[in-house]
């Protein structure tokens, strides 16, 4: 009946870095088979693991992403991972690092008990999982040698939002106590619940800004919040920042005394 997910089961902050990397496209077999402690896939298909000859017990994960229009669906074709030696697999309607989740709980419209769905044994699972956003993760401990899991992986067209490629409108600003804005920030995680503001913008240009915001932080986010009365979109262009950017006026650090090496400048 916890409100949070296990407590031992988070992707540490150490591989983080991967998630920046570019995907590892996998052989296009009938099962590709998931090798690394934390992969990446946004292709249709079905994915298989088994245990190495001397696992860990680490916990991994399976980072899914899909088009900003679709939703992520997942189906385990069958699983053996025995309970009783600490295997475990769960799915997460999002991403999660650390403990911290995208999109941050303030953010999703299901509870945070509701995002994560845990099981283990040598079954097959009945049940589909269909993602509220295009990102979804699996997580898996397998401490037991040979044990293993298959899921297939498939895209479905989001319904209950709408996308505009180019310029929208967004008419009031959020200091005018009205909803249509957009944020940009930076924090210390995936949650962007904790970020420092840099700017709020609003209003109606289709031309790209004179100034840009310069974020030092691991994360950073644009973070567009719509009333649902009006088509919003948002435009953003972002370029990693040199040496010299650093010894600028920062619009955000998060934390002074050691700052990340990814770095960015965002302009709408």
């Amino acid at each position: 009946d916890s409100q949070q997910p296990s407590p031992d089961f988070h992707l540490s902050q150490e591989i983080g870095e991967l998630l920046l990397s570019p995907p590892i496209r996998p052989k296009r077999d009938y099962e590709h088979h998931i090798e690394e402690c934390v992969h990446m896939i946004s292709e249709e298909g079905v994915f298989y693991h088994k245990a190495k000859t001397t696992p860990d017990g680490l916990a991994c994960g399976i980072y899914i992403f899909g088009a900003s229009n679709q939703k992520v669906e997942i189906h385990f074709n069958y699983l053996n991972v025995p309970c009783e030696n600490g295997g475990l697999i769960a799915v997460v309607d999002g991403w999660e690092l650390n403990g911290e989740l995208f999109p941050s709980p303030e953010d999703h419209s299901k509870s945070l008990k509701s995002r994560f769905s845990e099981f283990c044994g040598q079954r097959k699972i009945k049940q589909t999982f269909i993602s509220s956003q295009n990102v979804a993760l699996i997580q898996y401990r397998m401490p037991a040698r040979g044990t293993s899991f298959s899921f297939s992986v498939r895209y479905i067209k989001n319904l209950n939002r709408k996308y505009i490629i180019c310029c929208g409108q967004l008419v009031y600003c959020q200091k005018r106590g009205l909803d249509d804005y957009v944020q940009i920030g930076g924090s210390l995680g995936l949650d962007n619940g904790n970020m420092k503001l840099a700017d709020s913008v609003c209003g109606l240009n289709s031309q790209p800004t004179r100034s840009a915001e310069y974020i030092g932080c691991e994360t950073t986010t644009v973070r567009l919040v719509s009333s649902g009365a009006f088509d919003n979109s948002v435009t953003v262009s972002f370029t990693r920042l040199i040496e010299n950017d650093i010894d600028m006026y920062m619009s955000v650090i998060c934390n002074p005394e050691d700052l990340p090496t990814e770095r960015y400048v965002i302009q709408c």
